[in-house]
């Protein structure tokens, strides 16, 4: 039982504990990743902090009718979550 409880502890440390803050799924169409989102614009980020980025709209295309749009960081480096 001693050899077995080793064995299975030393286990945890051939795990791959590697971990990624950001997954990519590789390239889409763009009329897929167009309907998939919430919001298509081009513009100038013109104030950005950790918790937020805000832009000035040169171009909108999808769910944007302001002249300037403030994106409220989501819970990670990698997403927003909402419009302001």
């Amino acid at each position: 039982m001693i050899i077995t409880a080793i064995l299975k502890s030393s286990l945890i440390f051939a795990i791959d504990t590697q971990a990624f803050a950001c997954s990519y799924v590789g390239p889409r169409p763009p009329a897929q990743m167009m309907q998939e989102s919430d919001a298509v614009f081009s513009g100038f980020v013109i104030a950005a902090s950790n918790a937020d980025a805000t832009f000035s709209i040169e171009n909108a295309w999808k769910g944007v009718s302001e002249e300037v749009v403030t994106l409220l960081s989501g819970p990670g480096d990698c997403s927003y979550i909402a419009l302001k």
